[in-house]
């Protein structure tokens, strides 16, 4: 089996372990029960797949829910966990792409990076088993499109684009990423390097800007997010990113949480080290380098300024506590860190090279283990829900079904489960 396939296994189990009770006992966490489960359990129609929530479609994870409907009601939670883990593990595994060699030059290296992005706990449990959720590791291939190569045969190009537009209209903050495609649509090659197909690359370009910009004119409803003054998005995002962008890929959540209690005089001097790593090593980046430490560093910038815009109205319980909407830049500030210690290392010897890696692991590892509690699921929630999903499978078969079956969830929404649309005239709907 090729590297990458491996690679693919390997982060799926890795995934599936480190957020099992969410597997075996899937919660359907959020808009899993209402917005795919619910919705699709009696909508098969193609057209269902446009599928509006609070504003916008993110059109892979409804795909996902539109095909998992067709499969018996007792399988489809455990469906929908599986597909957020293969998606999440498919866009760290393409990390072992020689795409991406001008990066890491040799192939297990590549593969290694992809794992050790895979194990860093910057989502939680949702983000691993919640299809919906899964529009944020889409969020992410996006980026990692940014910073690779470009196709140069017309197959590869044509069914990458068709899998990235996917990707593309599923979160909507991948418009920040439209200053990258018309860069490269201007200057496709990576700098300093030379394309055998020009015309190839600049029309996949094109195409991504295209499919950028018809996004949001197509697929979101204006008038979902709240006017602020821009000095206040500025502030907030400036907060926000300092916490979360700066100093979580050094301490992780629980850390920078413990520290904020202990010792808060010291959260801006930490956010500083990074600052201090990119600007050092600035001068010392090949033109490339450069090049991709101003696409991870703009991107994340304006990523988080467009969460804070878009979901102000909710700052306090969705942003400063919610780890999905800086999921992204947190990866590209990480990605920056290892970009410029990469280069400043470059001279070093084998000996100090191999212990550069092994504490890059051995970092991974320790935020892995201090942040285990945002990947646990409690079980009799889980048994709760496969034992009505269940029941509810059951009583739809019955002929002399009617009204609806529900399960009260505490802190998510209701799951009510209506009788088919064929039945006579329900009941009126009663609490189980």
């Amino acid at each position: 089996m090729p590297l990458r396939g491996l690679l693919w296994l390997a982060i799926v189990a890795v995934l599936v372990a480190r957020s099992s009770n969410a597997f075996l006992y899937p919660v359907m966490w959020g808009e899993d029960g209402t917005e795919l489960f619910l919705y699709y359990l009696d909508r098969r129609a193609p057209s269902a797949i446009i599928h509006f929530y609070q504003g916008y479609v993110s059109l892979l994870p409804n795909l996902v829910g539109w095909s998992v409907a067709w499969l018996p009601l007792g399988v489809q939670p455990y469906a929908l966990a599986l597909a957020a883990a293969f998606l999440s593990a498919g866009v760290f595994s393409w990390l072992a792409s020689p795409r991406f060699d001008w990066i890491v030059a040799h192939p297990a290296r590549r593969a290694a990076l992809g794992f050790v992005l895979a194990v860093l706990p910057f989502g939680n449990f949702a983000i691993d088993a919640c299809t919906m959720y899964s529009l944020w590791p889409l969020l992410l291939a996006l980026l990692l499109a940014a910073l690779a190569r470009a196709p140069q045969h017309v197959p590869a190009a044509i069914t990458e684009l068709a899998l990235l537009a996917l990707c593309l209209a599923s979160n909507p903050l991948s418009i920040a990423l439209l200053p990258v495609w018309l860069l490269r649509l201007w200057h496709p090659e990576i700098p300093g390097e030379a394309l055998a197909r020009p015309g190839v690359a600049r029309g996949y370009f094109a195409a991504l800007a295209v499919c950028t910009v018809a996004y949001p004119l197509l697929l979101i409803v204006p008038g979902h997010t709240t006017p602020v003054a821009v000095p206040r998005v500025l502030t907030d995002s400036a907060g926000l990113f300092v916490d979360r962008v700066l100093i979580e890929p050094l301490l992780g959540l629980n850390g920078r949480l413990q520290l904020a209690q202990l010792a808060p005089a010291l959260l801006w001097p930490v956010g500083i080290v990074p600052v201090l790593v990119w600007v050092g090593a600035w001068r010392r980046l090949p033109q490339a380098h450069r090049w991709a430490l101003a696409v991870l560093l703009g991107s994340a910038t304006v990523m988080t300024a467009l969460a804070v815009y878009g979901r102000h109205y909710k700052f306090d319980k969705m942003l400063v506590w919610g780890q999905r909407y800086t999921y992204v830049p947190r990866y590209a500030s990480y990605l920056a860190l290892l970009l410029c210690g990469s280069v400043l290392l470059r001279d070093a010897s084998r000996t100090t090279r191999r212990l550069l890696l092994c504490a890059i692991a051995a970092h991974a590892a320790a935020l892995a283990h201090a942040n285990a509690f945002y990947f646990r699921t409690l079980d009799h929630h889980g048994r709760r829900l496969v034992e009505f999903v269940h029941r509810a499978a059951a009583w739809r078969s019955d002929p002399n079904r009617a009204g609806t079956t529900i399960i009260h969830r505490e802190p998510t929404r209701d799951l009510v489960v209506p009788a088919p649309r064929t039945t006579a005239t329900p009941a009126p709907p009663t609490p189980r």
